[in-house]
């Protein structure tokens, strides 16, 4: 059994290196694992008749002109696929074992929630494989960032009020039924986006850190010692419930929380509307989709859009003074359609100088709304390594990171 679990390990350590830093050496495996040559040469070539590596070329060492063999994982020997779920759209994305996203699709959310979104997730899985030509039976695990707390007890995604009937369904169990039984992981989307960051963001390399994503609603995930933190009950970072920006005993407010009525995005409108000297009151002023409209306002420089945004900046500055003074973290990313703007981080980081006397760090995504995206690609390759190669995984996302600059390419290397 010993022996078992140190060759499993060997070939952990093995891949991890090649996902995050190959093509390597023989030889340079040996060196970054601290396992012998042997050990290595008898791991890579297990591994390689198994199909899960290739030679991909050689690297000259030494003086001599000597050269030595170079391995990487085989893209072709799985699939995964990440799925970001908002209150408005979902995004999926088809990724490979090599870590390249090989195609994207994004659909508007139907508002009918429950089994109807979760058969547009299923959908979307099964037509992205498709247009590559794959099987969706070659997709080793879904991973799925969703609005709400889960609990793992139960497998039910608590507080979504943005998807109906989430609060009633286990999400994992339904998805991997209708896909064959494919691996579901499913975890909050801001906790989701978390990872993302850490993955490829601004988190890379820092232990502590909290992404909070502003848009149709407010999130947070918690990132401490170098891993997320989830609570007792999945619902730690749920900050819209923070009695902050609105009357917490007012019972109107109890349902998405009172710091989600005064940041999201309808209350972003709203004020936005009220300030223009409209009646603030039905439809119009509650819409979310006037976000843009605030945001191309104050581009202008139009008195009433910058003063909402002041107004958003503020309330926001005081929840998130309130979350450093309790878990001090290095770094606060703002995330999300609204978070995420540089408009709102400048009076942000204003209104904390005000606030704290050493104010946090605050900076907008490096990912934009591509962070829940590329977390959830993230999640399903680490949870199908995992799997695969039955040993525990280390601290963080141990995948190789994007390139930045070409995430806007068609084709993009993750």
């Amino acid at each position: 059994m010993a022996d078992q679990s140190s060759r499993l390990l060997n070939v952990r350590a093995v891949m991890d290196q090649l996902q995050t830093s190959g093509p390597l050496s023989r030889a340079e495996l040996a060196r970054r694992c601290r396992l012998s040559k042997q050990t290595v040469s008898e791991v890579v070539a297990q591994l390689e008749a198994a199909g899960w590596l290739r030679a991909t070329g050689e690297s000259v060492i030494g003086g001599a002109g000597r050269s030595a063999a170079l391995y990487e994982v085989d893209p072709a020997s799985g699939l995964v696929v990440g799925v970001d779920l908002g209150g408005t759209k979902i995004r999926a994305a088809l990724g490979d074992f090599g870590g390249a996203v090989l195609r994207e699709q994004t659909v508007a959310t139907d508002p009918r929630g429950g089994h109807v979104v979760i058969d547009q997730i299923a959908e979307l899985a099964r037509g992205l494989a498709q247009a590559e030509g794959l099987d969706v039976g070659r997709v080793a695990c879904l991973a799925l960032g969703s609005p709400g707390a889960l609990d793992r007890r139960t497998g039910v995604m608590a507080f979504a009020p943005n998807i109906p009937s989430f609060g009633d369904l286990d999400v994992a169990a339904e998805l991997g039924a209708r896909l064959g039984g494919v691996t579901t992981v499913v975890e909050n989307d801001v906790n989701v986006s978390a990872l993302g960051e850490q993955w490829a963001g601004h988190g890379r390399g820092l232990q502590d850190f909290v992404v909070i994503a502003v848009g149709t609603g407010i999130g947070m995930g918690i990132v401490v010692g170098g891993e997320l933190r989830t609570g007792a009950t999945g619902a730690a970072g749920e900050i819209g419930y923070m009695p902050i920006g609105a009357d917490p005993f007012d019972p109107a407010n109890r349902a998405k929380g009172p710091l989600e009525m005064a940041t999201g995005g309808e209350a972003l409108a709203r004020r936005y509307v009220a300030l223009q000297g409209t009646a603030a009151a039905g439809p119009v002023a509650g819409d979310r989709h006037l976000v843009p409209a605030v945001f191309d306002g104050a581009a202008r420089g139009d008195w009433p859009a910058i003063a909402a945004l002041h107004d958003e900046a503020r309330v926001l500055a005081l929840a998130i003074s309130a979350v450093a003074a309790v878990l001090d973290p290095e770094l606060v990313v703002l995330g999300g359609g609204i978070g995420a703007r540089e408009e709102l981080l400048r009076p942000v980081r204003s209104v904390l100088a005000q606030l704290m006397a050493r104010p946090v760090e605050v900076r907008a995504s490096a990912l934009g709304d591509r962070a829940g995206l590329l977390g959830a690609v993230a999640v399903a390759l680490r949870t199908a390594q995992e799997q695969l190669f039955a040993a525990p995984a280390p601290i963080g996302i141990t995948v190789p990171a994007p390139d930045l600059d070409r995430l806007s390419a068609g084709r993009l290397p993750v």
